[in-house]
């Protein structure tokens, strides 16, 4: 068994230590080193300037070799890591805000003091809560990759933890009316009426309708598979397909461009719809529909089979939630077709006896 030190310790792969300074007051401090032999130097080089009377040169030593890599170095390793990674863009736009908020900033500079005033100035715009607690959460993962790759040290990785999440209002659940459906697709555009269709009539994510391809369509057999790498929740799914995506998908298919494996594809470039965002929103103001985004649309379908007599587990399975409790907001809406089945019994026992 290796001989201890006294006054050194170990957290994670790094040594720390623990002494009196020069006033009599207990101290702890990183040596910010993996080695042992390295850190019990330290921790005897600094026990000789106490003794002296002296502050500890040592550890301001430590610090500046610690103080060597940016922020900016941190963003570019993170950036080749997640690169192959299936929400790649996404978090390239969060590295990009990121980094304009702590450019030209050491990795040791950024402390859980500057990261709070950074949520709280996020907090201060019209930034929605989800979006500010998306942010922290890169930089937490940044943070922690860093600390592996001996960017910061344990200690730092743990005061930016501390960070606590917004609390998050998920309870938006706006909805069209058939009428109002129809008439947000007639003021489509054409390249965005197939695509709004289709997630009507099947409850898909954007980001799962626009990354579709034709190897996960079975017209033979009526459905869409969506396998666990093609999901945002890496819950993949088999999807039934109506009359209404089943002329979509044809209308498609015919007009398919030979080496474009995509459903839905720009025809400029033959590559996917990586934003309809413009498209969108100029539909839903030209059909005079108000606060309504493009996810709104899972919300209709969702919806819209609850209260035509969907039950909440078969909905579960045509949404690809993992959990039921995730589908439960739409209960409420089968209320009203509840009551009306409670008065159909009524009238059919209503001779019985009391």
């Amino acid at each position: 068994m290796a001989k201890k030190t006294k006054g050194l310790y170990k957290r994670g792969n790094v040594w720390w230590m623990t002494y009196v300074d020069a006033s009599g007051v207990q101290q702890w401090e990183s040596t910010r080193s993996k080695s042992k032999t390295e850190a019990e130097y330290i921790l005897s080089k600094l026990q000789v300037d106490v003794k002296e009377g002296k502050e500890p040169g040592i550890l301001e030593q430590v610090k500046q070799k610690a103080s060597k890599h940016t922020f900016e170095d941190l963003c570019k390793k993170y950036m080749a890591f997640c690169q192959n990674q299936k929400d790649y863009k996404n978090k390239s736009y969060l590295i990009d805000q990121l980094k304009s908020e702590f450019i030209g900033k050491t990795m040791r500079q950024i402390t859980l003091l500057e990261v709070e005033e950074y949520q709280s100035r996020m907090q201060a715009t019209d930034l929605k809560p989800a979006t500010v607690n998306r942010r922290i959460a890169c930089l937490k993962n940044m943070m922690k990759k860093a600390k592996d790759w001996g960017m910061i040290e344990y200690d730092a990785l743990l005061k930016i933890r501390e960070v606590k999440q917004l609390k998050e209002n998920n309870q938006r659940l706006r909805y069209l009316s058939i009428e109002e459906c129809k008439n947000l697709i007639d003021h489509c555009a054409d390249h965005i009426k197939p695509i709004v269709t289709f997630a009507l009539n099947t409850g898909m994510r954007k980001g799962e309708i626009l990354s579709l391809t034709w190897d996960r369509v079975d017209l033979q057999h009526d459905y869409i598979l969506l396998r666990d790498s093609d999901v945002k929740n890496g819950c993949g799914r088999q999807l039934p397909i109506n009359q209404q995506v089943k002329k979509v998908l044809r209308e498609q298919l015919n007009q398919k461009r030979e080496n474009v494996s995509y459903v839905f594809y720009n025809p400029i470039d033959g590559k996917n719809y990586t934003g309809i965002y413009d498209s969108f929103i100029n539909a839903c103001n030209k059909s005079q529909i108000d606060d309504f985004h493009f996810h709104d649309l899972r919300h209709t379908f969702a919806s819209q089979c609850v209260m035509n007599g969907v039950d909440i587990p078969t909905l579960q399975k045509l949404l690809g939630h993992k959990t039921i409790q995730m589908t439960m907001r739409y209960a409420h809406l089968s209320q009203g077709h509840l009551n009306n089945a409670v008065k159909i019994v009524g009238n059919l026992f209503g001779n019985l006896p009391t």
